[in-house]
């Protein structure tokens, strides 16, 4: 049973990975997966001690609509996406569970991967906290991990067990603490300008094109 409650699973790695591409439309952050090394982050219905989340931050330069994101993962059950009680994802403030929550997103498993499509989710520019993971008990239904990313853009990942289950205090922490070296948890983002941008740069270029006249 303590093979499933150490919440970080470490193979040799290889191939290892790209950082952040933006710019242009549409704004993408990738923060590609490294095969083997994962760390849990789970809502465990039946151990609540245990639950936890990974944490990890992205940086936008002016408004923006979310359009998807996608948690790369590592399912341990034979077929995880049928045992889901839940899905789900926070944007926070902070690396924190207790920062100010900026939108509660709901998705889906896909394969081993959690997915999410969000409508309406306008962002201003500045840097905000992913926090994401499974609901779901862990006796009958093993567990989920989040693939880390050997990228560190911004802060490195962080990881938070509130109720203090796997032994390293309650409050959040660097991912560092748990391995060597700084990693980010690995997701793709995508974004585009919100309308209201879109719509100034409309005008920009009518009035440049005024102005060659």
């Amino acid at each position: 049973m303590r093979r499933f409650l150490v919440p970080i699973v470490i193979v040799p790695l290889a191939g290892a990975a790209s950082g952040v591409a933006s710019g242009g439309v549409p704004f993408v952050v990738d923060q590609p997966p490294i095969e083997g090394a994962a760390l849990a982050s789970q809502d465990f219905t039946n151990l609540p001690a245990y639950s936890c989340w990974c944490l990890d931050d992205f940086t936008i330069t002016g408004s923006m609509a979310i359009s998807t994101l996608r948690i790369f993962g590592l399912e341990e059950a034979a077929d995880g996406a049928s045992l889901n009680l839940d899905v789900r994802a926070r944007i926070l403030l902070g690396p924190d569970l207790g920062a100010t929550t900026v939108a509660d997103l709901h998705g889906t498993q896909v394969g081993e991967d959690l997915v999410f499509s969000i409508e309406g989710l306008v962002l201003d520019a500045g840097t905000y906290w992913i926090a994401a993971q499974v609901v779901r008990p862990f006796v009958s239904s093993q567990q989920w991990l989040w693939r880390m990313s050997d990228t560190v853009n911004g802060a490195e990942a962080v990881f938070h067990n509130p109720g203090g289950g796997f032994g390293y205090g309650t409050a959040p922490f660097p991912i560092s603490f748990l391995e060597d070296g700084m990693h980010d948890m690995a997701f793709r983002l995508e974004a585009v300008p919100a309308p209201g941008v879109l719509a100034a740069f409309a005008m920009a270029g009518l009035a440049a094109r005024r102005r060659r006249a």
